[in-house]
């Protein structure tokens, strides 16, 4: 813990010494694919919609939920594990790579998604659990009973119970002890033995020659293991990602596929050159930034450091050696880790959901929106287990909120309270102009249609108000203007251009038909009453 606080003085420290009128370069700027300029949603298959009445989401329920997700304007779907698993119930323990879990449906069914998906231009990439498998994998429970097992170097195994701080990750059987680092259930590959390296590539195979159009990969820093405290980040596990982005690249030309990874600090450390290992990676590191600051109604910290202009100048000073990757962005996702759901952070405030999202969704990065998030999906906060964060979704007000037709779902309904149920779910919000699902499926939109907002620099403005955090996107003659309202009143804002890296405009048109009265003369724009915990976006010309 006092790592961490350090950790964060010294990053509020080295900012506030940046150049506040910088204009700061997006590295990957010039990387114009599908899913450098869209967004994406994570979800859990078994949270989404049951067709079956067995209490559980399943692929048919994600395929008729499509131009839902179409409508929103998603552009590409991370499914969490698919693939058949012991527990059955997070996936993430396989015991069988190259099948589906049966309560999702069948391989055709997922088929029929995808097809599906791409009619309507949505790509699917989905979890890749590397690190790992069940205990009740079938090479697994060969490797245990017998030393003498093909499979017996697929796992790390010892004869004896290695000493040191790592003892703990070592589980005794009859013919020795096997190292898992998470659970006892869940033992290690070893990605030492070349075998495994080749399988894993036949499993990318599989999926990808389906048509899946990339993979989300968990753990990546796990991989290679060297002895007690080089359990992470080996060197080999850049050999490894790098040999299998070029397989990737050699062998799948015509298709642009992504890959995106989980890792830890520091997060471009899988993304290699840019070009060379994975296309991107998850950045922790902001999410709660973002929601702290919202929380706390001022984008500035009593030392006048501009948290929001924080971001994109850390993240651009990371991506520089990696020119080609990108960060992935989110405000909260399947693990507790990242925090609870955004609502629920903000005690059930709709304002400040609805500001949080807009901030991520104009700032650089690849946005990864949690499913449920654009409705204000709720956590429930009795408990910390991950399990509350992976809450059925809520459709309409039919039994089970339109999730299932079976008594009771898997999990939670949203939290379990109906009254918010009978207000939150999607068919009361698409009915409602200013509800959380309507102001995201807005936001998102007007990010797909102005790439200024997905792959321009960023230059923070003077807004004349500290309550009021603006910033420009620019991307060649494309230039966007981003107004935010911290405050739980309405406030006014001046921003003169002329004092920016834009000068020459003497238009605009504002993105968010936000019914403002806005004048633009001598370069000089004024909002007057900008709604409270509001964004306003104006494409300048």
């Amino acid at each position: 813990m006092k790592r961490f606080f350090a950790a964060i003085f010294c990053f509020v420290f080295a900012a506030s010494f940046i150049n506040a009128e910088d204009v700061i370069k997006t590295p990957s700027s010039g990387v114009d694919k599908w899913y450098s300029t869209g967004v994406f949603c994570e979800l859990l298959v078994r949270s989404y919609k049951d067709t079956n009445a067995d209490k559980n989401g399943d692929f048919k329920g994600l395929t008729s939920k499509l131009d839902y997700i179409k409508d929103l304007g998603i552009s590409g779907l991370w499914l969490m594990p698919i693939t058949d698993s012991f527990e059955r119930t997070n996936n993430y323990d396989p015991i069988n790579f190259t099948d589906v879990d049966p309560t999702y449906g069948t391989l055709a069914d997922f088929k029929e998604l995808l097809s599906e998906a791409h009619k309507r231009d949505i790509k699917i990439i989905i979890d890749f659990v590397v690190n790992h498998t069940s205990d009740q994998h079938p090479y697994f429970k060969d490797a245990v009973k017998d030393k003498k097992s093909k499979y017996r170097n697929w796992y790390v195994f010892s004869d004896t119970q290695p000493s040191g701080d790592w003892k703990k990750y070592w589980n005794k059987t009859d013919t020795g002890w096997y190292y898992a680092y998470f659970v006892k259930n869940k033992p290690d590959l070893n990605y030492k033995n070349p075998e495994v390296v080749a399988y894993m590539k036949s499993v990318v195979k599989f999926w990808l020659d389906m048509g899946v159009d990339g993979f989300r990969f968990d753990a990546v820093t796990l991989l290679v293991e060297n002895g007690d405290g080089k359990l992470k980040n080996q060197a080999e596990n850049s050999v490894i990602y790098r040999d299998l982005r070029k397989y990737i690249d050699e062998n799948y030309k015509s298709r642009d596929i992504f890959t995106v990874c989980e890792s830890e600090p520091p997060y471009n450390l899988y993304l290699g050159k840019g070009n060379d290992m994975f296309n991107a990676s998850f950045q922790f590191k902001f999410n709660g930034t973002l929601i702290r600051t919202v929380k706390n109604q001022t984008p500035f910290t009593d030392n006048g450091v501009n948290m929001i202009e924080s971001i994109p100048k850390q993240n651009s000073l990371e991506l520089k050696l990696a020119d080609g990757a990108f960060y992935a962005t989110l405000l909260s996702n399947h693990d507790s880790y990242a925090g609870y759901r955004p609502y629920r952070q903000f005690d059930g405030d709709i304002g400040k959901t609805k500001l949080a999202g807009a901030l991520y969704l104009t700032l650089p990065g690849i946005p990864f929106v949690y499913y449920g998030e654009e409705l204000g999906l709720d956590t429930y906060t009795s408990s910390k287990s991950d399990k509350w964060l992976r809450n059925c979704m809520i459709w309409d007000e039919t039994a089970n909120f339109g999730f299932t037709d079976a008594k009771n779902a898997w999990n939670m309904i949203n939290a379990n309270d109906e009254e918010q149920n009978k207000l939150m779910n999607a068919a009361a919000q698409a009915k409602d102009p200013g509800s959380i699902l309507n102001h995201y499926k807005k936001i998102i939109n007007i990010r797909k249609n102005n790439k200024a907002l997905s792959l321009g620099d960023f230059e923070a403005v003077d807004s004349k108000n500290n309550l009021v955090n603006s910033y420009l996107r620019i991307l060649g003659n494309e230039v966007v203007l981003v107004i935010n309202n911290f405050s739980e009143k309405s406030q006014n804002a001046s921003i003169d251009l002329k004092s920016t890296s834009i000068t020459e405009k003497s238009k605009f048109t504002d993105l968010t038909q936000s019914n403002l009265k806005i004048d633009l003369k001598k370069s000089v724009i004024k909002l007057t009453k900008i709604n409270p915990f509001s964004t306003v976006i104006l494409k300048l010309e």
